[in-house]
């Protein structure tokens, strides 16, 4: 996609049940033995492929596995912008992120970290940044994605693996200390799947609109993140 262009919008997880429109969310933490085995497992396995490429594959392939009807050409993830700051700037506080949509086939791993290294080499957000303030000044404003029709959920995969401040946080028990970051999906059909590493730990959490999501589903998918690396072997995806 060319920079500033939207990939295709988030489109229904399934048919909307009644109610009003409102955000849910489940969570579950990877331990420090099973988040090891996994990195052991990564280096042997798929060393040349990002750790957010392979998290952010299994994600697909665990919500894909619980029957929900899945984007399999590409998901949205943020993009720091700060790393193309002057020199000296790059660490300065405040959110400088762009959502962009990565085109790549979210059920090859190797290729969605081919896609997600190209993103942030290409600096392809920095364009789409400066195009989406434009058009928010000039009043313009893209479709609704409520309106746009269409059977599949694009996804939204972040990951923070190394959290900034973290290790100064003065827990008063480690063992059960939690630390909850979600995103908001693009549309209000959307899943949004998040992953934060805090000490040696990850917390994964989904947020969605369950009008659309049944909250089981979800709480499902979600434990099936604890073992990715059955997730990401071949012909593990439904």
């Amino acid at each position: 996609l060319r920079a500033g262009v939207a990939g295709p919008p988030a489109g229904p997880a399934g048919e909307p049940r009644d109610g009003e429109p409102g955000t849910d969310a489940v969570s579950f933490v990877l331990d420090a033995a099973e988040w090891g085995q996994f990195r052991v497992w990564r280096k042997a396995t798929h060393p040349e492929v990002s750790v957010a490429a392979l998290m952010a594959s299994a994600a697909y392939r665990a919500l894909s596995n619980q029957g929900l009807p899945m984007n399999p050409e590409g998901f949205y993830t943020l993009v720091d912008l700060r790393r193309h700051l002057p020199k000296g700037q790059q660490l300065r506080p405040g959110n400088l992120a762009k959502s962009v949509y990565v085109a790549a086939a979210m059920d090859n791993p190797v290729e969605v970290g081919v896609a997600l290294r190209h993103l942030v080499d290409s600096g392809r957000a920095v364009p789409a940044l400066f195009a989406g303030a434009a058009s928010a000044a000039l009043g313009r404003h893209s479709e609704p994605a409520e309106s746009i029709g269409g059977a599949q959920a694009t996804m939204i995969f972040n990951s923070m693996l190394r959290l900034p401040g973290a290790d100064h946080i003065p827990w008063t028990d480690r063992d059960t200390a939690r630390y909850f970051t979600t995103s908001f999906p693009v549309a209000p059909n959307g899943i949004s799947v998040m992953a934060c590493g805090v000490e040696d730990k990850v917390h994964f959490s989904a947020t969605f609109d369950p009008r659309f999501v049944d909250r089981n589903t979800m709480r499902l998918a979600l434990d099936e993140l604890q073992d990715m690396r059955a997730l990401l072997e071949p012909g593990s995806a439904m």
